[in-house]
């Protein structure tokens, strides 16, 4: 019996928040031997860098939630409302299914939040009350995302009990970004009015007002005072004044409520509300009540080395995919780069007709089989392997000693999405995940781009060969083929066969039926040499209404064989097709094991003396009574 399955749905699983969430998630799933899927896209909430949202939401579709016993969801993370919705809508369908929304609400889940308002409350009486502070600036998050608007209702109730609430063009949206964060202190510079008090709803804006402070010679509490909220390490580390999260704790909460909920225990209360703490810095003005400033700069030492290290890994994985020219070159070179990026599992998932299919990279969503580019990981590795996509990945289907833990990302590049790639935890929740997607993206773009441009290739060489009236070989393409079979006839010892054919009555056609019914006349002419095929030769249309078949045949073969057998194709034509004319050719043979002097024109002069002679013999019988209808001369 498989173990209980979680799925968790989330954006930016390499942020701070994200990845100290997913920690708690881990340690209490594997502690309670749960299989744990978790389903992330690369655009959050705090970054406006979303190259596209379809392709990004697709992952979300990918699995069939009814398979999983219960689901998590971090809507709140969601790079866009419209994401959200969605996200939302999809869990509105699993109504019934165990279920838990983090920092969102819908009637069918447990509706996991943080007290919030309790520490922004704190903060802000503290800012008017402790310090005096009446001149605000507030930096809000993005509209219409819930906790945004809940913390600024919070910090606008307080102001407005205080009387200091600052008038709406001192209220900016920073969308979580520390980009916005600058945008809104340089507003407030340009207009000349500096605030006593930048209330930051998140650290990412803090930060970014600060940067901007500096720029102007302001310091940091000494002239403005800075809050934020969320307490990153870093926002800690500098001395932040900020309101922390029990982040990990919830992603633990998080597997208790839906194990004990699978279990048959659904808990009494709709909402579950973690605590929140204000860590106190000097970014207010208050003694910093903390010396964090040691272990910050261990950090910031740790993830500069590991930037390093992934920046040149990424670089080698670069170059050697861009150099790849199939899809199993690709699957070998990402197994290797898995063992170098120390990857305990990475299962690359494509659509096994991207490359054929010129539309089918343009598709939203998945096709129902996918093709396993890299298995690493498993002890039975099985590229190349195609799979119901259903099961969302066959290792997921093999018994394993401990739960499983693995990321489903996206796999796409600008508009063409080519699957999904599934990564052990602790890859993914690294700086390393982003560039790794994007590397592998443009490298599978690279094999689209390759590709195309082969099978463009591949048709101008075969117009360059072919005649586009009849679809027959032209001169070219004769000169190719023939050269080749001259050469084949002359080492085996076989006969080297040629039959040249020229139509005969194309004039009368023409000028009784017009040009267009000409042109029909040819290609029933090429339908007609396509009988000879049949004996292995090759028929080709050299111009106009001239013909020719080569090919090599066994000693026993005749040219009154050839003959005999384009004449049937003649006839089959004739009778198939409904027009007020018939075709008929004049035609000649030559067949014979090629000398070492012998060369193709040797075998077209000879054939085409006979033709020529074919063709008078005709003009004999029609000037001595022969009728038009007459199909062939054929010598």
């Amino acid at each position: 019996m498989r173990r209980r399955r979680i799925a968790a749905l989330m954006a930016g699983l390499n942020r701070e928040y994200q990845r100290d969430f997913v920690q708690g998630m881990v340690r209490e799933a594997q502690a309670r031997d749960v299989d744990l899927c978790i389903f992330a896209c690369q655009g959050t909430a705090d970054n406006d860098e979303v190259q596209n949202e379809a392709n990004e939401a697709n992952i979300f579709d990918l699995p069939d939630l009814k398979q999983f016993d219960g689901v998590a969801a971090l809507c709140a993370t969601m790079a866009t409302q419209h994401t959200r919705a969605h996200l939302l809508e999809l869990l509105a369908g699993q109504a019934g299914r165990p279920q838990v929304i983090v920092d969102d609400d819908a009637p069918q889940a447990v509706h996991l939040t943080f007290d919030d308002d309790s520490s922004v409350r704190e903060l802000t009486r503290h800012l008017v009350e402790d310090h005096g502070y009446r001149r605000f600036v507030v930096v809000t998050g993005p509209k219409g995302n819930p906790v945004s608007e809940g913390r600024f209702r919070i910090c606008r109730e307080v102001l407005e009990q205080h009387g200091v609430m600052p008038p709406p063009e001192r209220v900016f949206d920073g969308r979580w970004l520390r980009a916005g964060g600058q945008e809104a202190a340089r507003a407030v510079m340009r207009s000349g009015d500096v605030p006593e008090v930048f209330l930051c709803c998140n650290d990412d804006m803090s930060f970014g007002v600060i940067d901007v402070l500096e720029e102007h010679g302001l310091r940091v509490p000494e002239d403005v005072c800075v809050t934020g909220f969320d307490a990153r390490r870093e926002a800690v580390g500098r001395g932040m004044t900020t309101i922390s999260r029990p982040v990990t704790g919830a992603g633990e909460e998080t597997v208790r409520i839906l194990c004990d909920w699978i279990n048959g225990n659904r808990p009494a209360q709709h909402q579950i509300c973690l605590p929140t703490e204000i860590i106190y810095g000097d970014s207010c003005g208050c003694p910093l009540r903390h010396n964090l400033s040691r272990s910050y700069v261990r950090l910031l030492s740790d993830e500069h080395r590991a930037m390093e290290r992934s920046m040149m890994q990424t670089s080698g994985f670069s170059n050697e995919l861009a150099a790849v020219l199939t899809m199993k070159e690709a699957g070998e070179v990402l197994n290797r780069f898995a063992d170098s990026w120390a990857m305990g599992e990475l299962h690359v998932c494509v659509d096994p007709d991207f490359l054929q299919d010129s539309e089918a990279a343009l598709r939203l969503g998945f096709p129902k089989q996918m093709l396993l580019l890299a298995d690493h990981g498993m002890e039975r590795c099985d590229m190349q392997q195609l799979f119901d996509t259903s099961i969302l990945l066959p290792a997921l289907e093999e018994e394993r000693r401990r739960a499983a833990v693995l990321v489903f990302c996206p796999l796409y590049c600008l508009q063409r999405n080519f699957g999904y790639v599934v990564l052990d935890v602790d890859f993914a929740t690294t700086l390393a995940l982003h560039p790794f997607l994007a590397v592998l993206g443009s490298g599978l773009m690279s094999l689209h781009l390759q590709s195309t441009v082969r099978t463009y290739a591949q048709a101008l060489e075969q117009l360059s060969l072919h005649d586009p009236l009849t679809g027959l070989l032209n001169r070219r393409g004769y000169e190719q083929e023939a050269t080749l079979l001259l050469r084949v006839a002359r080492s085996s010892g076989q006969r080297l066969v040629m039959l040249s054919a020229d139509m005969d009555g194309m004039k009368h056609i023409n000028d009784r039926f017009g040009h267009l019914a000409g042109d029909q006349a040819i290609r029933c002419m090429g339908k007609a040499m396509r009988e000879l095929e049949s004996m292995g030769m090759t028929s080709v249309h050299i111009s106009g209404d001239e013909f020719l078949a080569v090919g090599v045949l066994p000693a026993m073969a005749r040219a009154d064989m050839v003959l005999a057998c384009f004449q049937r194709g003649l006839d089959r034509v004739n009778r198939e097709q409904a027009q007020p004319w018939k075709i008929s050719a004049s035609a000649g043979v030559t067949c014979a094991v090629p000398g070492e002097k012998d060369t193709l024109d040797t075998f077209q002069e000879v054939a085409d003396r006979r033709m020529y002679v074919c063709k008078r013999q005709r003009k004999l019988a029609d000037a001595s009574g022969g009728g038009e209808d007459i199909a062939s001369g054929l010598c």
